[in-house]
């Protein structure tokens, strides 16, 4: 990555020189810092994206009822029924007692 960084760096920088005043290294570094920062956020930004879609996944919205429905399910064995509340489920119903 950081080859890369130097490579895209430096082929700015060049750009960059022709209009400024400013020195080959100076702006290769310039331009450097800005390139890792962007990949970093870029990182960041992917890691937290995927955080959410994991969340949305595992957390039914809607009114409580809606919700108790959803979070739980139905077993039948031997003639029956017994009905199971997952561990999401049972914490929404006591943080909101």
């Amino acid at each position: 990555m950081d080859a890369l960084a130097d490579v895209i760096a430096s082929a700015l920088a060049a750009g960059h020189i022709q209009f400024f005043s400013t020195g080959a290294v100076k702006a290769g570094s310039m331009y450097r810092q800005r390139i890792r920062a962007a990949w970093g956020h870029a990182a960041h930004r992917g890691c937290a994206r995927l955080l959410l879609d994991r969340r949305r996944d595992l957390i039914v919205h809607g009114p409580r009822a809606t919700r108790k429905k959803a979070n739980s399910t139905t077993r039948r064995s031997s003639g029956t029924t017994a009905t199971t509340t997952t561990v999401l489920g049972s914490f929404h119903a006591r943080a909101s007692d």
